[in-house]
């Protein structure tokens, strides 16, 4: 995972060098909030994608509203090496890495690490295979475990163009940021062509006129109380029948359909 640190500290890992540099994959806290208890935080090189370094001080001023129910960790330290471009390759303490953004997914701003001579990419949240639901309120199985942060520009349609774009990449692994094992170009073009066969059953849904509530009910959705914590993430459904609504308004606005 990006922002190993925290596991170094739980599980006593033998680290042999001083950690000089950490890059974020996106900003949610899980992955950057160990950061703060980090031995000389205030002198690493934090590397991260433009967009995160705003996010995240959108979500930490969010979070400080009286109101707000989420837990308050102290700020993290800031990225302080941006990334502007789709594509960076650099050499790291005599290690190649090849950054890459291939537009919003899990977040609008998600970074995939590639180390080439090893043949592995950290690709963050962007495919997942650990159910992140909490009792009494697992993920739906149409939702494969997968969920998207609609507050920061994250979309389903999104990780099947990073899924595509992943598969692309000379490696044989990926290190997801919540699986059980590393994952194969097999595993994660599963998880995509998963979600991709009901995203597409919904938004056939959306298109005949069923109503939000008449697909949560049509795909069991109903049963499932909110997921996340003081954030609830919104589900497949929402996202299906949000994006295709919209879709329909602007072939409408173009002329090209009509209903």
């Amino acid at each position: 995972r990006d922002v190993a640190v925290t596991g170094v500290q739980t599980c006593a890992l033998p680290i042999y060098k001083p950690i000089t540099t950490v890059i974020e994959t996106h900003d949610d806290t899980d992955h950057i909030n160990g950061l703060y208890t980090t031995p000389n935080a205030d002198k690493l090189k934090i590397v991260a994608m433009e967009d995160n370094w705003k996010q995240q001080w959108t979500t930490f001023k969010w979070t400080e509203k009286p109101k707000a129910t989420c837990p308050q960790s102290p700020l993290p330290p800031a990225p302080n090496v941006i990334i502007r471009q789709d594509k960076v390759a650099t050499t790291i303490d005599g290690v190649r890495f090849v950054l890459h953004h291939f537009g919003p997914s899990h977040t609008g701003h998600d970074l995939t690490i590639e180390l080439p001579d090893y043949k592995v990419a950290f690709i963050g949240d962007i495919v997942m295979d650990k159910d992140m639901g909490r009792a009494p309120a697992p993920l739906p199985p149409q939702d494969h475990a997968m969920f998207w942060k609609s507050e920061k520009r994250g979309t389903p349609r999104g990780m099947f163009h990073n899924v595509d774009e992943l598969l692309k990449l000379d490696v044989t692994g990926y290190v997801s940021g919540h699986s059980y094992h590393l994952m194969t170009k097999a595993d994660i073009r599963k998880v995509r062509d998963d979600v991709k066969a009901d995203y597409d059953k919904e938004a056939a849904m959306a298109k005949s006129g069923m109503s939000l509530d008449d697909i949560y009910k049509a795909v069991g959705e109903d049963k499932y109380g909110a997921r996340g914590g003081c954030i609830a993430y919104v589900d497949l459904p929402w996202y299906v029948y949000t994006e295709t609504k919209r879709d329909m308004e602007e072939l409408k606005d173009k002329g090209t359909i009509k209903y």
